[in-house]
């Protein structure tokens, strides 16, 4: 997996204690991306997942130091839609607890093999219709932990 630099991106970082991921200003044809929970002592923070290249086939988002990647939002609607060419998803250290829409998530990732989405609170979300539509390549997914009491 490719490793992490604030250079590829253009970042908030006015808190003392936390960067602000806004956006890719990397390379176009990068297909690995890596985004730690916590990098040089801060948290980091996504403004949402609609920030990546579209040339990426590969995400991590990981746990560091018990700390999970922040979300500057509470929609994750279409995050992934029709990115064909995204092969495999980690989100496993995704800080999900204050998400409520998670509609058509990964809709149209026909690439999509595989999806780790273990470490999903998913207490508040209200929606997750066709959170994995025209998803044709990935062969299982475990959403054994998901809490539906709100979908």
């Amino acid at each position: 997996m490719a490793t992490f630099t604030l250079d590829d991106w253009d970042y908030d970082d006015t808190s003392p204690d936390k960067y602000i991921l806004n956006g890719w200003t990397g390379s176009s044809t990068e297909t690995e991306i890596y985004i730690p929970g916590e990098y040089s002592g801060r948290q980091v923070s996504v403004k949402d997942l609609k920030i990546f290249p579209s040339s990426m086939t590969h995400l991590q988002l990981e746990e560091v130091s018990g700390k999970k990647v922040q979300l500057e939002t509470t929609n994750l609607s279409e995050s992934f839609r029709y990115r064909s060419k995204i092969i495999h998803i980690d989100l496993s250290g995704l800080d999900t607890g204050n998400v409520t829409n998670m509609y058509r998530m990964f809709d149209g990732c026909s690439g999509l093999t595989s999806v780790d989405v273990s470490g999903f609170d998913t207490g508040n979300v209200t929606n997750m219709s066709c959170m994995f539509n025209e998803c044709s390549g990935l062969t299982s997914v475990d959403v054994s932990r998901f809490d539906m009491t709100n979908v």
